[in-house]
């Protein structure tokens, strides 16, 4: 993908931990888009509320205090059905996943493979 169609994407990193979260932000800028950073799912639909439109793209965690990833798809669907959504979990987070019939979602193992996650990025 050229430089100038990543520039024009934006992507909403959604992740309680801070190493993660600033990792894979510092990833995502390197490769050339415009990113915006959430702790939780509360704090990323302050920020959802704020953008004059909706990201590109959705990546979040499902275990996180205040408002959990499944609560924040869920929202998110309501207002952007369309919005592409990538989840980071692990076993645990699979089960809930499923329990909670969210399925259009595509789901990256913990730890993060950045090659995956450029192979996908380059498919949106």
């Amino acid at each position: 993908m050229e430089d100038a169609t990543k520039r024009a994407q934006h992507i909403l990193v959604v992740d309680d931990d801070e190493i993660i979260r600033t990792t894979l932000e510092d990833f995502l800028v390197d490769l050339g888009y415009r990113v915006s950073a959430a702790g939780n799912g509360r704090h990323a639909i302050n920020i959802l509320d704020t953008l004059q439109e909706p990201p590109s793209l959705l990546i979040t965690d499902i275990a996180m205090p205040v408002m959990d990833g499944i609560s924040l798809i869920r929202h998110v669907r309501q207002r952007f059905a369309a919005l592409p959504i990538a989840v980071f979990s692990g076993y645990a987070d699979d089960v809930q996943i499923a329990a909670a019939g969210i399925h259009d979602t595509v789901r990256f193992n913990k730890p993060m493979d950045f090659a995956e996650i450029e192979r996908f990025l380059d498919q949106l």
